[in-house]
């Protein structure tokens, strides 16, 4: 039987169990007990390669903690690229470990990983390496924008560094299973991106293959909007509960509603809300607008696309499991002060 219209083809077959994705951090700004700072994992088992989206403080210990060592050191071994939305710390201070991790366990033979960023980052990257042995190579982002005077991704022009580039992004995309790796601008602060990809099977007509969209840090643009039309997921980040969306423009970060009509405007099948203010250590503030298209992330949480359609259900029972605990919370606060009252 043919899929519905309005689910991908892909969320009901074979492929789509052995496409997944790890939030290891869905926290902003700084680590807390509850969330790390942003990470994403996104694995295609069929081809036995992984990318990291955004790669936050700690990123290799939530690793190690969600898949245990040996595992860990596979998913190393499978790394075909790093993305990196934008300078930020807490977008890009686990990056280090992880391209070190990587080089250890490959040893001699280890092939540098390609990280594509924004242009600062590089120069971070480079003194790094001379602190800790590291193999890498580095595409600025806006490498990877599609533009008027360029074939598909990479520099326009017949320079040597630009061919290098194209290589490097051809061979990233091929062993990945994508046609399509791209980085549009959002407005966030100077070199701020979002991130495209589309499996190469990916047509929304024919419900076939997936798209996946991560936002990185911005206020709603119709940019992002445009790029993430008809994605399978798209990740956006959701910093600020609605009831603040002066601090979400003054920081030119989103609310959840705004968040959530990014992913509706978009079409897209699934909208995860990341990114969290660490305000809300547990969960962010959840309404009315949390339909069946609408899930929140957590850390070590891993979803294949198979289970996209079920994700959004577990939403009313985490809101109800996490009020029991806040209010466990305040009675044994109020216990620990009577009894220190007491004393």
């Amino acid at each position: 039987m043919a899929p519905s219209p309005s689910i991908p083809g892909i969320v009901t077959s074979d492929e789509g169990s052995k496409v997944s994705f790890t939030f290891l951090g869905t926290g902003a700004a700084i680590p807390s007990k509850y969330r790390n700072v942003t990470s994403i994992l996104l694995r295609n088992q069929a081809k036995d390669a992984s990318i990291l989206m955004d790669c936050g403080e700690a990123s290799l210990g939530q690793l190690t903690k969600r898949f245990g060592q040996r595992e860990t050191e596979e998913i190393l071994k499978s790394l075909r690229f790093v993305w990196i939305s934008h300078i930020h710390a807490d977008h890009h201070m686990g990056l280090a470990s992880i391209i070190g991790a990587r080089s250890r366990v490959l040893g001699d033979g280890c092939e540098p990983l390609l990280v594509i960023g924004p242009r600062p980052l590089r120069k971070s990257l480079t003194m790094y390496s001379t602190l800790e042995p590291m193999k890498f190579s580095y595409v600025e982002a806006s490498e990877t924008e599609v533009r008027e005077d360029a074939q598909g991704n990479g520099a326009a022009g017949e320079s040597p560094e630009a061919e290098v580039i194209a290589a490097l992004l051809t061979r990233a995309k091929a062993e990945m299973g994508l046609k399509r790796l791209e980085s549009v601008r959002v407005e966030h602060c100077a070199h701020a991106f979002a991130l495209v990809m589309e499996s190469s099977d990916f047509d929304h007509a024919a419900s076939q293959g997936w798209k996946i969209v991560f936002s990185g840090d911005t206020r709603p643009c119709p940019q992002l909007t445009k790029a993430a039309e008809n994605s399978t997921v798209l990740i956006h980040e959701a910093t600020f509960e609605d009831t603040m969306s002066e601090e979400a423009m003054e920081k030119r970060h989103s609310t959840t509603g705004e968040a959530i009509a990014a992913g509706r405007d978009s079409k897209s099948y699934l909208t995860f809300l990341t990114h969290f203010s660490q305000r809300y250590p547990k969960i962010p503030v959840i309404d009315d607008t949390f339909s069946g298209k609408v899930a929140v992330a957590f850390d070590l949480m891993t979803v294949r696309l198979t289970d996209l359609p079920r994700v959004p259900l577990i939403t009313p029972g985490v809101k109800l499991l996490f009020e029991e605990e806040d209010a466990k919370e305040r009675e044994a606060r109020e216990a620990n002060k009577q009894a220190l009252q007491q004393q």
